[in-house]
């Protein structure tokens, strides 16, 4: 029966300037490995965000959001060896929690 306690636990936030995530991985000895990163999103994003300067944009912080939980996941599952674990990931975005 699988464990019912996260294997891994982490964060993820994103806003304008690109997203970001933090990962506390146990390694075979059990011992917590701190997986971090960022990365900036490209120009052509931060210039379709929604602002009170561009109020006619495309792209919400909600949106940016929510490509931080997805590559957040997928990064983990490269590198961390999650596939069929449980993981805790944390977000401050109630829209993210929700899709």
């Amino acid at each position: 029966m699988p464990s019912l306690h996260p294997h891994t636990h982490g964060a993820c936030d994103a806003a304008g300037l690109g997203l970001g995530v933090v990962y506390f991985v146990p390694d075979s000895e059990n011992n917590v490995i701190p997986l971090q990163w960022r990365e900036p999103f490209p120009d052509w994003v931060t210039n379709w965000l929604v602002s009170f300067a561009n109020p006619d944009r495309d792209i919400t912080n909600s949106d940016l959001e929510l490509t931080g939980s997805v590559a957040h996941n997928d990064i983990l599952a490269q590198a961390a060896g999650a596939r069929e674990k449980t993981t805790h990931n944390s977000y401050d975005n109630m829209a993210t929690v929700y899709w």
